[in-house]
């Protein structure tokens, strides 16, 4: 785990390729695991985005997630059994279904998902830009699909 901080600014993330058209709309820099055939530990003060090749920096941390994600990601409905995600809009609108109910938020907007909670981001054509955190997060052993 680090024990040096880390600034990570917004732009930066925006100018990632994987935010570009066409690109997979996610980017996950806090990490509970390190996959060494795609990342690796933050190596500078100053998070940046990975050049086209080039492993992604990620800072490591026991149970916390950190991504940012577009309406370009994917994302089946789900749950999570220890987990509490709490989604940010940075920008947009987003929607958000739990519990077979309709959120929308808009920029600056918070909400809260609690473990066993059914739910899925709804895209409808609208855009946005959202910072996601998983806390007590059990990495991808704790997503169940349904």
């Amino acid at each position: 785990m680090n024990n040096k901080a880390l600034k990570i600014e917004f732009e930066a993330v925006k100018s990632d390729n994987a935010f570009l058209p066409g690109g997979r709309g996610t980017r996950k820099i806090i990490v509970t695991k390190t996959y060494s055939n795609k990342e690796e530990e933050v190596k500078t003060p100053l998070w940046k985005p990975p050049l086209k090749n080039e492993k992604c920096p990620v800072y490591r941390m026991n149970n916390v997630e950190m991504s940012f994600f577009t309406e370009q990601a994917k994302q089946e409905r789900h749950y999570h059994k220890e987990g509490t995600e709490i989604y940010m809009v940075i920008e947009g609108e987003f929607i958000i279904e739990i519990e077979n109910k309709i959120y929308r938020l808009y920029q600056g907007d918070t909400i809260i998902v609690p473990p066993f909670s059914i739910h899925h981001v709804k895209n409808e054509g609208n855009r946005y830009f959202c910072r996601m955190i998983n806390i007590n997060c059990g990495g991808i052993e704790d997503k169940y699909i349904v």
